[in-house]
């Protein structure tokens, strides 16, 4: 009995000598990332890349926490105390919405990739018919499309087409590039009720980040409705073909951000930082009922989030959605980086994000209730 003692507690010895080191650098990984969301990145682009993992990182830390508790060590406390202080980022990630109910108003944003596919499923020649039998079978009141793309260089043409195939009589399309001439990529605001007024949200950095339509939904209720697309993680080169005429001014930035993942992952996130500043601007600047859907490119861990909830406005999956809600499909998981948000006029009955083989983004559809005034 008494080697039996012995070798059990030089096995946990040697366990502790593993566990806490590591359990350590976890707990500054896990503090770094849960600041992120507070801290510009423009400036400190560490806390930036850290928050891009937080889902991975808080499940690193929630398995130490255990470790911690099972071998009885002192970090164990601090491990403790570190996830119920991040429980406000955390809470950032998770729908709870067990039973959602029929509501009055139906949106649907997603980033349609230029109709190109994803992973060989689909070809520019069929993907904007599937997207376009999805949209007819969702009969959402509003969609915002983001990355749209003329399949046969006639935009107006196509996006005459796409409307009264996928059943919407009226649409708003804005291009991405703050040029003269026809555009042919851009958003596209699909509604089912009258446009009375439309725009462009402009941004510092030569773009603009997102297109507005203001819709009449009853004789005395406007809503404003924007689709949003800020600056993408990477910008390599089927991205800058996708961006089809903005081509040369993409080549500059890539320039700019080198050819490591680590460059064009701090460009991203300091172009990303100067353009929801812009962003912030304008839902400030709105008067009307708001609601912002499109592909943020950010977590809900991240400064681009803060900083759009501290506009004032709500994430429809928090208060809608159940699980993690991922939207995005490419390699890097968990990523929830498309969102419905919307003002206090609205309330979010139910939100849900489709799986869909037709982009490297998922929809997000949310269905909203007015708020009485």
């Amino acid at each position: 009995m008494k080697g039996q003692n012995t070798f059990m507690t030089y096995l946990r010895k040697t366990f502790l000598i593993l566990v806490n080191p590591i359990g350590i650098v976890v707990s500054v990984i896990f503090v770094i990332s849960g600041l992120a969301g507070y801290i510009d990145p423009s400036t400190h682009d560490l806390f930036a890349v850290a928050g891009l993992f937080y889902p991975i990182v808080f499940a690193a830390m929630f398995l130490g926490t255990i470790i911690s508790a099972l071998l009885r060590t002192r970090l164990f406390f601090v491990q403790l105390i570190l996830l119920m202080i991040s429980l406000p980022v955390s809470s950032k990630y998770f729908g709870l919405n067990l039973n959602p109910k029929d509501s009055a108003l139906n949106v649907i944003t997603y980033n349609v990739h230029g109709f190109k596919g994803f992973r060989d499923k689909n070809t520019e020649k069929s993907t904007h018919e599937s997207i376009i039998t999805y949209l007819n079978k969702q009969q959402a009141n509003v969609v915002c499309l983001q990355e749209f793309r003329s399949w046969t260089g006639k935009i107006d043409n196509d996006l005459k087409y796409f409307a009264q195939e996928a059943g919407y009589d009226y649409y708003h399309f804005s291009g991405y590039w703050r040029r003269g001439g026809v555009q042919s990529d851009g958003y596209l605001i699909l509604s089912k009720l009258p446009i009375i007024n439309h725009g462009s949200i402009p941004s510092a950095t030569k773009r603009n980040i997102g297109a507005y339509a203001d819709i009449q939904f009853s004789n005395n209720q406007v809503i404003r409705f924007a689709s949003v697309h800020l600056i993408s993680f990477s910008l390599g080169k089927q991205e800058i073909e996708a961006f089809g005429e903005a081509a040369a001014l993409e080549m500059d930035l890539m320039k700019k951000h080198g050819r490591s993942l680590l460059g064009k992952l701090r460009n991203s996130f300091t172009i990303r930082s100067s353009e929801v500043i812009d962003l912030q601007k304008f839902i400030e600047g709105t008067d009307l009922p708001l609601i912002l859907g499109g592909d943020f490119n950010d977590t809900p861990a991240s400064f681009t989030y803060n900083k759009i909830t501290g506009s004032g406005l709500n994430d429809s999956h928090l208060q809608g959605g159940l699980g993690l809600g991922t939207t995005y499909g490419g390699n890097l998981p968990f990523l929830r980086i498309d969102y419905v948000f919307y003002t206090k006029a609205f309330k979010a009955d139910g939100a849900t994000v489709h799986q869909l083989p037709y982009s490297d983004h998922n929809p997000v559809q949310a269905t909203l209730l007015m708020q009485p005034n």
